[in-house]
């Protein structure tokens, strides 16, 4: 349904981009994670023909897509159905067609009575969710998200979820970003990592945390700190808070057991690393 190719894309000689590579097919919902400024709305963007990539190739089976950007673009002096027969006109669609799915929608995502509101005296949630409807009025077979968990509750990100998923078992497929590792979780057959413009790693996401798992020593100690275990070394040290990380659950008990037999040590932590932690920001 759409297959990226190895795109590039760089801003003044800086790599937004490199070499990036995925297929999305039907039935499909994959997420692209990372941190703020890692490519991810480059990508959505040349991916829509916004922006054109320095190299590399897109390939998408079907005309019609849907997108909503990271950076919202209402027009706020109009009300939501104002402005859904605005855009249902840019579309090509029939005004009884526009009317029917903005009936449909706006009950489903519970805006039906501000239908006729003006945009800007709605909550940023609500606005939110009028991005959305405008975005799948025409029935995409291929729909891309720019944070669209951004400004929500978290009932409505629950809600929003779930219409991710019965949207996707309906033979669409669906392209989401976040920099929130959570709202991938249990919603994305698949995700891909980007770190500065660089694909780190793609797959399913249980594949990836275990793949990528490593464990905290967090040791507390008084001023003689430093003479605690040299075999180990230290990930960073705060005044008297030195952590150290290990790749498997044994070597951190080991590493636990030794500093607990420092006089200097007053209390120690072991914990996962939470894998949005592992991608530097």
């Amino acid at each position: 349904m759409l297959k990226v190719k190895k795109i590039s894309k760089s801003y003044h000689r800086k790599k937004a981009l490199s070499e990036c590579s995925f297929d999305l097919e039907p039935y499909q919902i994959m997420g692209i994670f990372g941190h703020n400024g890692c490519g991810k709305s480059t990508l959505f963007r040349i991916i829509m023909g916004i922006l054109k990539a320095d190299e590399g190739e897109i390939i998408v089976d079907h005309k019609i897509l849907g997108y909503m950007p990271e950076q919202r673009s209402l027009l706020i002096d109009l009300s939501l159905r104002k402005q859904a027969r605005f855009m249902a006109h840019l579309k090509g669609i029939p005004e009884n067609e526009c009317e029917t799915g903005l009936l449909e929608l706006s009950q489903l995502f519970n805006l039906r009575d501000m239908i006729d509101k003006p945009l800007k005296t709605l909550s940023k949630g609500n606005q939110q969710k009028v991005q959305l409807i405008l975005s799948i009025l025409h029935k995409p077979k291929i729909l891309i998200l720019d944070e669209p968990f951004n400004g929500l509750d978290h009932h409505s990100q629950k809600d929003l979820s779930h219409w991710i998923r019965s949207y996707a078992q309906k033979g669409n497929a669906v392209l989401i970003s976040s920099h929130q590792l959570e709202h991938m979780n249990g919603l994305c057959d698949e995700i891909l990592i980007l770190d500065h413009g660089i694909t780190m790693t793609q797959g399913h996401l249980k594949t990836i945390r275990e793949n990528h798992q490593m464990y905290s020593v967090k040791v507390n100690a008084d001023s003689n700190w430093k003479d605690l275990d040299q075999s180990y070394e230290s990930l960073n040290a705060i005044e008297s808070l030195i952590e150290y990380r290990f790749k498997s659950i044994q070597e951190a008990k080991k590493a636990l057991q030794s500093f607990s037999k420092d006089k200097s040590v007053q209390s120690l932590h072991l914990e996962m690393v939470d894998l949005s932690e592992l991608i530097h920001p």
